[in-house]
């Protein structure tokens, strides 16, 4: 892998140990060489699993039961815009690294 990249055999150590990532500019190139699509190897999901779901109504009951509507309000506000965040900053990535079917449309 270090090879085809063009990186140094220590740095694909660090990765697969978690001490370092790659840099931005090899995530398209990886996921190709891995033959897996850009979403997978950044475990990138647009739906939220059913555990997920389930853990955010628990919370959202015992804050509801705790603290009142307000607070959760405030709470699922803040949810609903890292989970937005999340999506736009997934797709920038993909055209970024040259996915541009990500936003719906093929490259010219």
């Amino acid at each position: 892998m270090a090879n085809r990249l063009g990186v140094m055999t220590p740095a694909v150590n660090k990765w697969e140990n978690s001490n370092s990532k790659p840099d931005i500019e090899l995530l398209a190139p990886i996921a190709r060489l891995l033959d897996i699509s850009f979403d997978t190897l950044l475990s990138f999901h647009e739906n939220l699993s059913d555990t997920e779901i389930e853990e955010i109504i628990r919370k959202m009951d015992r804050m509801f039961s705790e603290e009142g509507y307000e607070k959760i309000y405030e709470w699922a506000l803040r949810i609903f815009l890292f989970l937005h965040q999340r999506v736009r900053r997934s797709l920038l990535l993909r055209y970024a690294c040259g996915q541009p079917s990500a936003f719906g449309f093929e490259p010219v």
